[in-house]
């Protein structure tokens, strides 16, 4: 299996007692595909809580190459 750094783009729709306009997360961060850990992590991490709900998200996948803008990442090599 071929393991690939992505960007992903997500925006989660959230749902509270405390305002009635709902709330909304975005995130860009680098993950890797195909199987997207960190994304269903913060998926698990967002439903657990009580007070809040996740209604709904989505997120767009974009593969990095050599033209890739990485601006904005903390990029760490071990």
């Amino acid at each position: 299996m071929v393991i690939d750094a992505v960007i992903i783009d997500a925006e989660f729709k959230m749902e509270s007692a405390y305002s009635e306009y709902g709330h909304f997360i975005n995130l860009r961060f680098i993950d890797e595909s195909p199987s997207l850990n960190k994304l269903k992590c913060f998926i698990k991490e967002l439903s657990q809580y009580d007070d809040v709900r996740l209604i709904d998200y989505n997120y767009q996948i974009e593969v990095i190459n050599e033209n890739s803008n990485l601006d904005g990442f903390d990029i760490v090599k071990h």
